[in-house]
């Protein structure tokens, strides 16, 4: 299945067209990494993860499906930081325009419980995702906010710790930017940035705003 999903970019014809025969190709090779992700030998499921992730280069969303996202979610919890980190590159092939609420939640109670570079990553992949094709998938802007704010006030990603990376620029870039690009919830963003600002010992201890306002 994996060697499959490494033919299928070459598949397309001198029109620009797939050949009939690649959706059924791609739907049987979904479900065989599906069960290989679905093993407790780990082997397996990080083979299926790598699978998924070579899959997604010729067919972006396949794993927007039902049934992939408790899989790929689950595998986030895994104890193996290999695991994890393959199921992290896959999330951005999940998220819909109905389920991206949704999945930023989830996401969230993941970065409340990790701790080092992995909670650094999670927080990275939601702002990737939410930002992704000039922030297409995101239909309430108020909620973006909230979950920005939330990010903002999130211990261990102010670069202090051990391998801890400062995000304070990549959340007070995205609130800036959707503040701007944003008319009908510029009101709300500042009133959430007021209250931010206000809030004892933030500004001082992470410097999520320092040197942007």
């Amino acid at each position: 299945a994996y060697t499959i999903t490494l033919c299928l970019p070459y598949c397309r014809k001198a029109d620009g067209t797939m050949p009939a025969s690649v959706p059924s190709i791609v739907a049987l090779s979904a479900e065989t990494l599906k069960s290989f992700v679905e093993e407790n030998d780990q082997n397996l499921k990080y083979l299926g993860l790598v699978g998924f992730g070579s899959l997604m280069t010729s067919h972006p969303k396949v794993l927007s499906a039902p049934g992939y996202r408790p899989l790929i979610l689950a595998c986030l919890s895994d104890e193996d930081v290999t695991i994890r980190t393959r199921a992290l590159d896959l999330l951005i092939g999940l998220a819909t325009r109905k389920n991206v609420m949704d999945l930023v939640t989830q996401l969230l109670h993941h970065v409340d419980m990790a701790s080092g570079a992995y909670k650094i990553d999670l927080v990275e992949k939601i702002v990737e995702i939410c930002s992704s094709e000039k922030y297409s998938l995101v239909t309430d802007f108020a909620w973006y906010i909230d979950v920005l704010v939330i990010l903002a006030r999130t211990k261990g990603i102010d670069g202090h710790g051990k391998n801890s990376r400062n995000l304070g620029p990549l959340v007070s870039n995205q609130i800036i930017d959707v503040t701007l690009r944003v008319l009908p919830v510029r009101s709300y963003a500042v009133r959430r940035m007021i209250g931010l600002m206000l809030d004892g010992g933030m500004y001082k201890d992470k410097g999520i705003f320092s040197g942007t306002f």
